[in-house]
């Protein structure tokens, strides 16, 4: 089939020879432009591992928390998908509550750390603040039965007085993860 007829297909539906070149061409540029995330699929280990790197996707995607949780059921295998979906619909729209309820059923195989290597956390290691926090929060979950005003306490260290006191703003002087975060942001 000559350059002449594949044209003359498409007009007929079919398409024309620039049309596949430039699909083709879209494709290769799409699958360039994926994230160099190598994930395999989750089958209940590792965890932290699995989810970080999931992020990692997500964010390159731009998804938003209720795409991330639609998905994320795409990376888990087989056999765990019922179980998984069990959580996402347990999560609503939240992916930090899926986040933590994928740590707290699957953490068992983790790595554990304790308060003194979450210490050892300084937020000047770091290219960022933004990466300083990624990491803070994937380390204080495998500190063992971390409570929330230990965590909020170790976080605040790494910062002054004067950056500590707007960290805590909002409070009402009470040490609560989620209001630092969002100060943080």
């Amino acid at each position: 089939m000559g350059l002449r007829e594949l044209e003359m297909e498409g007009t007929q539906g079919k398409i024309g020879v620039e049309e596949l070149a430039s699909l083709l061409g879209l494709r290769d540029w799409e699958r360039d432009n994926l994230p160099k995330v190598e994930i395999d699929f989750f089958k209940s280990y590792r965890v932290s591992d699995f989810l970080d790197k999931f992020e990692q996707i997500a964010s390159h995607c731009k998804w938003n928390e209720e795409q991330m949780l639609k998905e994320v059921i795409k990376y888990i295998h087989i056999g765990l998908k019922d179980e998984v979906s069990g959580l996402i619909r347990r999560a609503g729209s939240s992916w930090r509550r899926f986040d933590d309820d994928m740590w707290n059923k699957y953490r068992l195989d983790e790595e554990q750390l304790t308060k003194d290597d979450l210490e050892k956390i300084d937020r000047y290691s770091y290219v960022s603040v933004g990466l300083f926090l990624a990491e803070y929060e994937r380390a204080s979950r495998k500190v063992w039965a971390l409570s929330e005003h230990d965590k909020c306490f170790v976080f605040l260290m790494n910062f002054t007085d004067a950056e500590q006191r707007d960290l805590i703003r909002g409070t009402g002087g009470r040490l609560i993860w989620d209001k630092i975060r969002e100060n943080f942001a």
